[in-house]
């Protein structure tokens, strides 16, 4: 089998490879999104958001032992270096996972660099800018992590990984799932009824974020399990991205229709002591095929 070295596009920073002549500006993970500024358009360079204390893992497949995480500083000088730990070994690849942390790190603007090298293959691969800040205004923390493994993610190996950008949760819309009966003269009676929230969730403030901002964005929301800003949420049945361009400006801004993950009856206050289950009982009826009426054993009881 041949070498292969995977970063998945789903990572939390957008990696772009190394090379010393010009990359390809026209393939959308071949250059830095400031590379791919047309001639004609406003020269607006985006630098990814992070808060300096958050930390994140990263995962790669690789037939070679990759070498250390570097952190660069805009200088050019390595600011710090993360070590890979091989976590799962299988034929012809393993699988490396780190912490990425750089709370250590001064504020300031970073880019980290990924290296893996055999005899004559050396590939390397760069990130688009991070600006690293104690906070940041008008972001969103969005933390990600799916049932199966996925989108070259060997997510039941326990992986977890964030993003922040400029993002906000607005536009409350009330909605319900019903169902109703409607006799010969109109009367209406109503069989169930199931209220639920939706929001619209909003990317790019002024004055935007990269187009691949998006695009990690579209494969987040593709895992069944993402918190934002510490409440689980999903896109809504069919929701789609709605695109907001202006015509010369490279930057973009988004929307999609979101829901809560957990659609909760109550305002809930519990202490960490799970809530005693009551007691259910349920009677069997007295058929000749059931047997003789009697009490039915209950194995098993969820609480929602």
């Amino acid at each position: 089998m041949a070498n292969h070295f995977k970063i998945p596009l789903l990572w939390p920073f957008k990696m772009v490879p190394s090379t010393s002549s010009p990359n390809t500006t026209s393939d959308f993970d071949g250059a830095w999104a400031c590379e791919q500024i047309k001639s004609f358009e406003r020269q607006v360079y985006y630098k990814q958001k992070w808060k300096k204390a958050e930390t994140t893992t990263l995962v790669i497949e690789s037939s070679l032992a990759p070498t250390a995480l570097k952190v660069y500083t805009r200088e050019g000088s390595v600011a710090k270096s993360i070590n890979w730990t091989a976590v799962y070994t299988a034929v012809n690849y393993v699988i490396y996972t780190l912490t990425f942390d750089i709370s250590d790190l001064a504020e300031g603007v970073y880019y980290i660099y990924q290296r893996a090298t055999f005899g004559s293959i050396d590939w390397k691969s760069i990130s688009n800018p991070i600006h690293s800040k104690a906070s940041w205004d008008n972001t969103l923390l969005f933390t990600f992590t799916n049932s199966f493994n996925d989108q070259d993610v060997p997510w039941t190996l326990g992986i977890e990984m964030k993003f922040r950008c400029e993002a906000g949760i607005m536009d409350f819309n009330p909605e319900r799932d019903r169902a109703a009966y409607v006799n010969q003269s109109r009367d209406v009676t109503n069989l169930s009824g199931i209220p639920y929230r939706s929001f619209k969730l909003y990317i790019g403030k002024a004055p935007g974020v990269a187009p691949w901002v998006i695009d990690i964005l579209n494969r987040i929301f593709c895992c069944d399990s993402i918190d934002i800003d510490g409440k689980k949420y999903q896109s809504d049945d069919g929701s789609k991205w709605e695109v907001t361009r202006a015509k010369g400006y490279p930057l973009i801004g988004a929307s999609i229709d979101i829901v809560e993950a957990v659609n909760s009856s109550s305002l809930e206050f519990a202490d960490t002591t799970p809530i005693a289950p009551g007691i259910i009982v349920a009677y069997q009826q007295e058929t000749n095929f059931f047997g003789p009426g009697s009490l039915v054993p209950v194995i098993d009881v969820e609480i929602e």
